[in-house]
């Protein structure tokens, strides 16, 4: 019973299942910003959020295949440095939501199943070869974030400005979140001798470059609300929900910040991603 209950839980946790949930609500919202209405969970939308979701985790698991030596010094609780799935059983997890997020998209059209292949091939190639770089690696997850957005607009409809506002905040976000994970994994990825912002510059300048990323965020978040023509309750929603807490964790983040305190601030901002949709939604007027 016990190993029965452990598997499911281990392979959620490989997914990273919290990452696929945000991803999903992300997805649906971009159908939301490009109708203005609420769309049917059953619908092309929910299948949309389906698709992301099942790519995402397919992605996750491959990178974890890939950083194994890696997270055996950064995340050592993980499923597969602790043990608690086989390579095989992570290889598995893979091809199998791998394929049906494939497979579901194509009940989305030509269109749909292009970008769904395209997000899965770009996923791959930043786990094995993007990773290992200064910036770009975390410019391409911020992209694939944001352009979750658009996936659920292009499912329903098309994309606008708001649409476009949405996914853009969305990748600037977890741009930002990328490079501060950068610091908190210097000690592993150098001994992986994987290359990254904090290995490249060291942890005071990743950090440093983290807290200018957030900065960017926050002054794009109004600046995009004229651009969109948004909604004239979009700003003090961004101002509350976004900006704010995000000026909170720059501050955080000043001078000397310890690892303890870093990883303090990824665990905040984890929940703040959780509550960008909520603002998101304003954006359209």
């Amino acid at each position: 019973m016990t190993w029965r209950i452990a598997l499911p839980v281990a392979l959620l946790r490989l997914a990273r299942a919290h990452n696929c949930a945000a991803t999903a609500l992300m997805t649906f919202f971009g159908a939301y910003l490009a109708t203005g209405a609420w769309p049917d969970l059953t619908g092309l939308a929910g299948r949309a959020a389906v698709v992301m979701a099942l790519l995402v985790a397919a992605c996750n698991a491959y990178n974890d295949l890939q950083d194994e030596t890696e997270d055996r010094e950064n995340a050592p609780q993980r499923p597969l440095p602790s043990g608690a799935l086989t390579r095989r059983q992570a290889a598995v997890f893979v091809a199998a939501t791998m394929s049906a997020g494939l497979v579901i998209s194509a009940s989305l059209g030509p269109r749909g199943l292009t970008i769904a292949l395209l997000v899965t091939a770009v996923g791959a190639f930043y786990s094995k070869a993007l990773k290992s770089t200064v910036l770009a690696g975390n410019a391409v997850v911020g992209t694939l974030s944001g352009f979750t957005v658009v996936y659920g607009a292009l499912a329903v409809d098309g994309v606008n400005a708001a649409v476009l506002s949405a996914g853009i905040l969305a990748g600037l976000y977890v741009f930002f979140r990328e490079i501060l994970k950068t610091a908190a994994d210097i000690d592993g990825d150098i001994r992986g001798g994987i290359t990254t912002v904090a290995t490249h510059f060291g942890y005071a300048r990743a950090v440093a470059a983290a807290r200018a990323a957030a900065a960017f965020f926050v002054v794009a978040g109004f600046v995009l609300a004229s651009v969109a023509h948004a909604a004239p309750t979009f700003v003090p929603a961004f101002a509350v929900v976004n900006a704010l807490p995000t000026c909170a964790l720059i501050i955080a983040l000043r001078g000397n910040a310890t690892q303890e305190r870093l990883r303090a601030v990824l665990r905040v901002s984890k929940v703040l991603w959780f509550m960008t949709p909520l603002s998101a939604s304003f954006l359209r007027g």
